[in-house]
């Protein structure tokens, strides 16, 4: 078993050989659509090289930098001919996010393969959440929340949405590839082990029998309920020009136990181990060809916002601008649902037991889709139904226990979901929760107004 020396910086490079020396024996899946050969990993040296940073320039440039300080990154794209840091953007859920992993601004698989040039990667992933919040708010997320400059682009982007709903994927793909018109994009298809075992003979799931290393676990055929993720795929590749890499599972789900892949405690979240293994393997496959010419050779361009987007989303910060910018009224309070779990934690929601009101000011002269962010859980169901009326139109019932997600139906996810269109000027959303005798409240993660979809 893999054992992670946390005080040692270069422990990270050591695991990389480790699992580039012996993926060809522990990948069971067909790799035909991965280039193979091993990684020059020199295992010294992974110090950060902050100071050289300032002399890199960005992703719309092909400037050249020193083969001996690429030779520093543990996951490189070619150690011999590294024009520079690459510019990476990564999306998705709580596995990209880093759940799990001791120090997610580093030991992320996105940030793994741009490391230690870990400035140069943006990690946009959130946990609990599909594609459909960046699809609406790709511009606010990017530059409000993420700092960017205007002209800001980027080498490779990142979306990994196969286990949570993806149904605003086209959308932002879309997005995305007005944006960044030379960018190489890929979509990133995950497994859970959590969702994916299931007991030899009796093929029970690990939320059946629970997390037990003893039980001989063998994979199920991946069936994605409500995700036509072959769909997904050829559109990611027909219409996007993108790519799509499958992340190979091992022979047997006990070597993903047994080398540390998952924690002892979360068989659902990716370990540092795990997180490195698909950094290494995800990085053969940027190795082919013509992404590499693509990466490195391309200048690239930044595009448009087409008409861009108004989003007001406290899910993950906790900050609602006050009035007039942004009202509401009938909530019982603002909260960070994950303050008795872990201090530094945070999900901020706003819960609704009776009727409640939002008031905002769009800033675009056209209607726009409208868009509402809530929590949902499959099972148990645990949320009311809920009446939306958008600008006194005709309502619309919203049922909060009902979504696509991928992983576990006990799981508390956000979904969000067009409710209707803002007009230039005021707009007003008022919920009405039809409450039951055992459920809890409506809680509402985000607004969100898109000029751009």
């Amino acid at each position: 078993m893999v054992k992670i020396m946390k005080s040692n910086k270069l422990w990270y490079s050591l695991l990389a050989f480790i699992l580039l020396t012996s993926n060809e024996e522990v990948i069971g899946e067909s790799r035909s659509n991965l280039r193979h050969g091993e990684n020059d990993v020199d295992s010294g040296g992974i110090e950060r090289q902050t100071s050289l940073l300032s002399a890199f320039k960005d992703p719309r440039h092909v400037d050249f930098k020193d083969k001996i300080e690429a030779r520093l990154n543990p996951f490189p794209l070619d150690l011999d001919n590294n024009p520079r840091p690459y510019k990476i953007l990564s999306f998705g859920g709580s596995v990209t996010w880093g759940t799990k992993v001791t120090n997610r601004h580093e030991q992320t698989y996105p940030k793994m393969i741009g490391s230690p040039y870990f400035e140069h990667v943006d990690n946009f992933a959130i946990r609990a959440t599909g594609a459909n919040y960046p699809s609406l708010c790709l511009q606010s997320i990017l530059q409000h929340h993420g700092n960017l400059r205007e002209d800001e682009s980027y080498d490779i982007i990142l979306v990994e949405f196969a286990l949570n709903e993806s149904h605003g994927l086209p959308r932002l793909m879309h997005r995305l590839r007005d944006r960044y018109p030379d960018a190489v994009i890929v979509f990133v298809e995950l497994w859970s082990l959590m969702e994916d075992a299931m007991e030899y003979g009796t093929e029970r799931s690990v939320s059946d029998l629970g997390m037990d290393p003893s039980i001989d676990w063998v994979w199920r055929k991946k069936v994605r309920k409500g995700t036509d993720i072959e769909g997904l795929q050829n559109f990611v590749k027909e219409d996007i020009g993108g790519y799509v890499y499958r992340f190979p599972r091992p022979k047997k789900p006990s070597y993903v136990i047994e080398h540390g892949w998952v924690s002892s405690d979360n068989w659902r979240h990716m370990s540092e181990v795990g997180h490195a293994a698909v950094a290494s393997d995800l990085t053969r496959f940027l190795s082919q060809i013509d992404m590499v010419e693509k990466v490195r050779y391309t200048p690239k361009r930044v595009g448009t916002w087409s008409n861009g987007d108004q989003c007001y989303n406290w899910f993950s910060g906790g900050v609602i601008p006050p009035p007039p910018e942004f009202f509401y009224e009938g909530a019982s309070g603002l909260t960070n649902i994950l303050s008795e779990e872990d201090g530094n934690d945070e999900k901020w929601l706003l819960s609704f037991e009776s009727e409640g009101v939002f008031k905002f000011t769009s800033k675009f002269p056209e209607s726009v889709p409208l868009g509402l962010g809530y929590m949902s859980c499959q099972d148990p169901p645990i949320y009311p139904l809920v009446e939306i009326i958008v600008n006194g139109a005709d309502p619309i019932i919203i049922n909060p226990n009902e979504n696509d997600s991928l992983i576990a139906k006990t799981a508390n996810v956000v979904i969000y979901r067009d409710i209707g269109r803002a007009q230039p000027g005021e707009n007003t959303i008022i919920i009405k929760p039809m409450m039951e005798e055992g459920k809890g409240p409506f809680r509402v993660a985000g607004v969100y107004m898109c000029g751009g979809c």
